[in-house]
């Protein structure tokens, strides 16, 4: 394989996995994950991808949880523009949540 096809995997890999687990910097763990993604890759296979998670502000008290679990918490936050949130996109749902 030319070079230049695998420096494109390699990258591809590495901006893929960045953008969907929405990284800057990468720790060992995702070292590995994304050299294991390549090999695939690089074997023919398709690497498979985890969906991305979705994030909640540290929460001081339980009371927090209880009341968000026991409401709808569309209806709490009313100034959120739900219906335009693309709930498929992590990233945007993280960013409403907060909010």
């Amino acid at each position: 394989m030319p070079f230049v096809t695998c420096k494109k995997i390699i990258l591809e890999e590495a901006l893929l996995y960045k953008n969907t687990h929405q990284k800057s910097e990468f720790n060992i763990l995702d070292k590995r994950t994304i050299n294991n993604n390549i090999l695939l890759r690089l074997e023919g296979n398709k690497p498979s991808v985890k969906p991305p998670k979705l994030f909640l502000k540290h929460v001081q008290k339980g009371e927090t949880i209880k009341k968000i679990l026991a409401s709808n918490i569309m209806e709490l936050y009313p100034n959120i523009e739900w219906q335009y949130i693309d709930w498929s996109d992590s990233q945007q749902v993280n960013s409403a949540l907060m909010e």
